[in-house]
């Protein structure tokens, strides 16, 4: 699995908003979201199988390091996932 996976199951269905909000037609507003919905639930789907249970760490990590700096500031981007996390992320792209 790629390691950025978690972040484009995150952030597909923010992108997926913004081409929803330029559609004018209400049918293919419902088939747009249908769309975007089924998809990122069929990308997290992977994830429950190759989640290894026997490992107690985060998994499926993405990090980057200085995502943002503003001055002094410095904001690292660090995602994974463990167990409950897991249950939780792809239940949650369910709905």
């Amino acid at each position: 699995m790629p390691d950025f996976i978690l972040s484009l199951i995150i952030f597909f269905p923010i992108a997926g908003a913004i081409v929803i909000v330029l559609l004018k037609n209400d049918t293919a507003i419902k088939w747009a979201s249908l769309g975007i919905t089924l998809i990122a639930f069929i990308l997290s789907v992977p994830l429950l199988i190759y989640f290894n249970p026997n490992d107690s760490s985060l998994q499926f990590v993405h990090r980057i390091s200085s995502w943002l700096v503003s001055g002094k500031l410095v904001v690292d981007y660090h995602f994974g996932l463990d167990g409950i996390a897991l249950l939780l992320f792809v239940l949650t792209n369910l709905l």
